[in-house]
């Protein structure tokens, strides 16, 4: 539970202080994502991890975990990249803004 909030928290903070895709922020978000995932592996093989319904979790349950964790996470921090392009796409400097006539 702590690993998708962990997750939610380093995307607001790449958003918020625009980090490029190649940046500290993002290394540590994808880390965040790959401990998530290993984190549910131990939770289900060691710990006898459960679903939501109170069931015994197998392998397949971490499979789905797996990719959809994977898939969400790495979505979601595209779309954080995309509006953090096209903001800096459609801003333009004050230096190159024309002057005002009036």
């Amino acid at each position: 539970m702590l690993g998708p909030l962990a997750l939610f928290f380093i995307a607001a903070y790449i958003l918020r202080d625009a980090h490029p895709p190649l940046s500290l922020p993002s290394l540590v978000y994808f880390g965040t994502l790959v401990i998530t995932v290993v984190m549910r592996l131990f939770d289900i093989e060691f710990l006898g991890g459960t679903t939501l319904g109170g069931h015994p979790a197998r392998i397949k349950h971490w499979v789905t975990y797996a990719l959809f964790t994977a898939f969400a996470a790495t979505l979601a921090w595209g779309v954080i990249q995309y509006i953090i392009w096209s903001e800096q796409k459609l801003s333009v400097p004050a230096r190159e803004r024309p002057e005002r006539a009036w």
